[in-house]
């Protein structure tokens, strides 16, 4: 990595330690952190490797998948398949996704937010909710949610996310081979117009 004049050692906590405490909707949080990094290194490898652009499916919304939005699915199903997720609804699914019965929790999650962008060097993303496991299913209002968040595959990959008090931001550290926390306890002011 190129060192600037004012660079230390990397600062901030890993996230695997910050979120030992945190109860078990932050082993879901973890388990897509440690997802994160393998998706992170394929979307830059652009088409070095084969084209992440070519289409295989169509979604039920309409959406070409592509091969990226089918292994990133895949990929992040094996994650919280190891997790213990109950059930998963996916953007990239046609029905609700049963992994584990005696699951905790259901997540619905886009594993490639923007993928209509590949290949142009916009930034994607991946998103995710994680609910407590309900009869009820996905249908739920807003206040249901147990955790919550955001990763995005830029120039970085940061994560952030929310365990229901504030926002944390978290950083991949190549170095480390994990997060490390960027920023914790993220507020807007009330008057941003835009972010």
């Amino acid at each position: 990595m190129l060192r600037l004049p004012n660079d230390g050692p990397p600062q901030g906590e890993p996230l695997d330690v910050y979120l030992s405490d945190k109860g078990s909707a932050a082993a879901i949080v973890l388990a897509l952190a440690h997802a994160l990094p393998p998706l992170a290194d394929r979307l830059a490898a652009g088409r070095l490797h084969g084209d992440p652009e070519a289409v295989v499916g169509v979604n039920d919304s309409g959406d070409k998948q592509k091969a990226l939005d089918v292994a990133a699915h895949d990929h992040m199903l094996a994650a919280l398949r190891a997790a213990g997720v109950r059930k998963v609804l996916s953007e990239e699914a046609e029905a609700v996704i049963d992994l584990n019965p005696e699951g905790a929790f259901d997540v619905a999650i886009d594993p490639i937010d923007g993928s209509g962008s590949i290949g142009i060097g916009a930034p994607l993303g991946m998103l995710f909710s994680v609910l407590p496991a309900a009869e009820e299913g996905f249908l739920r209002p807003g206040r249901a949610t147990v955790a919550a968040g955001y990763a995005s595959f830029g120039h970085s990959c940061d994560y952030g996310f929310s365990l229901g008090a504030g926002v944390t931001i978290a950083t991949y550290d190549r170095e480390l081979g994990g997060f490390r926390i960027a920023r914790d306890q993220v507020r807007l002011k009330p008057d941003t117009q835009s972010i």
